[in-house]
């Protein structure tokens, strides 16, 4: 389900695209093993991913020499803001990763608003369904999961 961003008065055209969920690195005890050689490795495995998303999404990337942007998170359950801000750092490292900005840092990569977020739910097994079932449900439910990111070239 691709969400529907109105575009801000007087914005050029936008690129619209879809990146995988990045691990919560607010709870990093949980997510990529509590360490910073995991954490270190799980960000290049995310990038990695994405970037390779970015690419095949877009085909030709362009470099925005100044953007903004603003995410929508599709998650399981809903997040605070504060973690939504947080789950947004790899996404942004990637962006500047694959070249589509410059730099992250705000005098060239803004964010516009907060991150908003659509909580799609949790599955769990039903008593009479086969544990493969379940899995395929679920796994139809986690190809939905990730970040919508518009982002487009600032005028001003």
């Amino acid at each position: 389900m691709r969400p529907v961003f109105p575009a801000p008065a007087g914005a050029p055209a936008h690129l619209l695209f879809r990146l995988p969920l990045p691990p919560n690195i607010a709870n990093p005890g949980r997510s990529v093993g509590g360490n910073w050689k995991a954490s270190h490795f799980a960000k290049k495995k995310y990038m990695a991913n994405a970037g390779a998303t970015i690419a095949q999404q877009l085909g030709n990337i362009p470099t925005l020499f100044k953007a903004d942007l603003r995410a929508t998170f599709h998650v399981r359950t809903p997040f605070d803001q504060d973690n939504l801000m947080r789950l947004l750092k790899w996404p942004l490292d990637t962006l500047t990763m694959v070249g589509l900005v410059r730099d992250d840092r705000e005098a060239y990569c803004r964010i516009i608003e907060l991150p908003t977020q659509v909580a799609i739910g949790r599955i769990r097994r039903r008593k009479t369904e086969s544990y493969q079932d379940y899995l395929v449900r679920r796994h139809k439910r986690d190809g939905k999961l990730g970040v919508w990111i518009q982002i487009w070239e600032r005028t001003r």
